[in-house]
């Protein structure tokens, strides 16, 4: 992907997700929505994965299913937020680093 792609992303993102203070979206944030957007993260691991919860949820009503499945999903969403985040950080200070 080229800058030129990234900032047009960025810039799309910015004009149909206006800054809500109350929700403390930081700009960070924003990048990570806009990687999110531009990166297909239906990976063959991630459906296998899905496959064998479903398996794993077999026996169980559809709501009790649907119920696990979205919390799973909002942990994972969650731990890849955070884990992206960290890495723009933790890259952020090691190129503080090389230059300093």
């Amino acid at each position: 992907m080229t800058m030129k792609a990234v900032y047009q992303s960025l810039a799309t993102h910015v004009a149909t997700h206006p800054q809500q203070l109350g929700n403390h979206e930081s700009v960070i944030g924003m990048i990570y929505n806009c990687y999110k957007d531009q990166h297909n993260m239906e990976t063959a691991e991630v459906k296998a994965g899905f496959e064998m919860l479903y398996s794993l949820l077999s026996g169980k009503s559809s709501d009790e299913t649907e119920e696990f499945v979205d919390t799973v999903c909002a942990l994972c969403s969650e731990h890849e937020k955070v884990a992206f985040i960290e890495g723009i950080q933790i890259g952020i200070r090691l190129a503080q680093e090389v230059n300093f």
